[in-house]
């Protein structure tokens, strides 16, 4: 039997970035919520505006989030109406 090579195609790219935002999204938001609170976990190089700095990156998180996981839906769509249709008929 031939192995299977990994090839590096879109749809890789936006589960890839899915699971980048996923992380860094609640990573962001303790962030955030410790710059608020005046914690050490907020102490960056930037210490006047670190809930700024937590947010900017949050917001620029979220929005890969909310591309790719459109682009991962339609990229996917095959699969995803073989899985409803699937559902219905049983």
């Amino acid at each position: 039997m031939p192995e299977k090579t990994f090839r590096f195609t879109l749809r890789s790219l936006a589960a890839l970035l899915l699971l980048l935002s996923l992380v860094a999204l609640p990573v962001t938001a303790i962030g955030m919520e410790s710059a608020r609170e005046g914690h050490e976990l907020a102490n960056i190089e930037v210490k006047m505006h670190a809930g700024e700095v937590w947010a900017g990156f949050h917001q620029a998180f979220g929005l890969i989030f909310l591309i790719s996981g459109i682009c991962h839906a339609i990229l996917n769509r095959k699969q995803i109406a073989a899985h409803i249709k699937g559902a219905l008929g049983r």
